[in-house]
């Protein structure tokens, strides 16, 4: 089965799995994107409520958001012992940039300047303390010492190239529970590179020169117009796409894809012999 969902809010708005737009949603949020409305999050509540996961790994925790949201969602389950293990190559007390005024409100936690992911989420330690652990390092290091079939969910977030998200996923494939399911960020690349490389609108984009740096550090600058981040995308994501595909052709998984904001989404791979409302 196959299918691709407008929002989470349709498939389990009636359910009670969509986060209400409570004071501590909306502060959840303002911490994770620097606005009021994160739409991947919601995403990832919506799933972790209905897949009720009591163990998950997180390749690529960012700010942290993506994990206090799935550790909202396990405490509204009920799940007091739900464990969350996210993994990330920046130090959880590593001073960082993380804000963009193109992007994200004044009121971004962030916009005071360099600070790290750890000074960030000290407000939430009602939350996460006890549930979620961050580590630091590679995922292929932190991924091997993991117990096989270990965990009940994962969201991968990480290396984006076909070659970074293929291992990550046999590692993951196998730290997996026999009925654990997967999620995938950014699935929504497409996969020609040599169209994308060829067009008009990469040759135009200014600064070309840098080009290479964008592919090889995975993140895209604020000078790029809507339109050339989408081609862009296809150029750094195309392992996403590839990956989920072919998981998906092996005959034994549910495919589900939530987009989140524009041509943004997330692929969720449920097994077929596990059934979801």
């Amino acid at each position: 089965m196959r299918v691709e969902w407008r929002s989470v809010e349709e498939k389990w708005a009636d359910h009670g799995f969509v986060p209400s737009d409570s004071q501590e949603w909306r502060r959840i949020c303002l911490f994770g994107q620097g606005t009021y409305d994160a739409p991947h999050g919601r995403v990832l509540y919506a799933v972790v409520r209905a897949l009720r996961p009591r163990r998950i790994l997180e390749i690529g925790t960012g700010r942290g958001f993506s994990a206090l949201a799935m550790a909202l969602a396990q405490r509204d389950a009920g799940l007091h012992d739900g464990r969350i293990l996210t993994i990330d190559v920046i130090a959880h007390g590593r001073l960082q940039h993380w804000h963009n005024p193109r992007r994200h409100v004044k009121d971004d936690p962030a916009a005071v300047g360099p600070i790290s992911r750890k000074e960030l989420l000290k407000d939430f330690g009602g939350l996460i303390d006890g549930r979620v652990e961050f580590e630091t390092g590679s995922s292929l290091e932190k991924l091997a010492s993991l117990p096989q079939g270990s965990m009940h969910f994962a969201f991968i977030d990480g290396d984006h190239s076909l070659v970074g998200v293929s291992r990550d996923w046999e590692y993951v494939r196998r730290i997996l529970a026999p009925q654990g399911s997967v999620a995938f960020d950014d699935y929504d690349a497409g996969t020609d590179l040599g169209e994308i490389l060829s067009s008009r609108i990469l040759r135009n984009i200014r600064g070309c020169r840098r080009i290479g740096g964008i592919l090889r550090s995975g993140r895209l600058p604020s000078w790029l117009s809507r339109d050339q981040h989408k081609y862009i995308r296809k150029v750094l994501f195309p392992g996403v796409h590839r990956v989920v595909e072919r998981i998906y052709a092996e005959g034994s998984w549910n495919l589900e894809v939530f987009p989140y904001l524009g041509s943004l989404s997330i692929a969720l791979l449920i097994p077929t012999a596990v059934s979801v409302c």
